[in-house]
């Protein structure tokens, strides 16, 4: 469990028990709610943010027998405060190195902001890996909704 605490207030609405991780650039917290069988969510954050920011969809998907991964950028969130600058690579080696750890094969995926850099994760480049499962999963430049305007 994260070593961080949080304000009842904050508590009442990130209402998880957020585990640990030992990423490659230290402790990377997250959270792993809903059914252990149901079909995998990866959920990732952006800049600056954590979790919290996917707090009432990882409810709704767990609710639909999904099971919800959120993890906090080591640096961010409930993730240690790394002693060095972290470049993308190091945060994409972290992410890959937490989906391993959970043994994830094959499971959809929800990303925001820069979280979507991590689409460069071969883990996530595969066709069955991963299928967006929210409305941030594609920026609203994106060539889909280029053509509307």
């Amino acid at each position: 469990m994260s070593t961080v605490s949080l304000s009842p207030a904050v508590q009442a609405l990130y209402p998880f028990t957020p585990k640990d991780f030992a990423a490659l650039s230290g402790r990377m917290s997250y959270v792993d709610h809903g059914p252990r069988d149901g079909r995998p969510v990866l959920l990732l954050h952006g800049n600056p943010s954590w979790s919290f920011l996917w707090r009432d969809l990882i409810l709704k998907l767990a609710a639909q027998g999904r099971r919800v991964i959120a993890p906090d950028h080591v640096g961010m969130g409930l993730s240690a405060r790394p002693d060095r600058f972290l470049r993308l690579a190091d945060r994409i080696a972290d992410v890959e190195a937490l989906i391993a750890h959970l043994g994830l094969k094959e499971f959809d995926l929800g990303v925001h902001d820069w979280g979507r850099s991590s689409l460069r994760i071969p883990a996530l480049s595969s066709p069955t890996a991963s299928q967006p499962v929210s409305p941030y999963a594609e920026p609203p430049w994106s060539a889909a909704s280029s053509s509307k305007a």
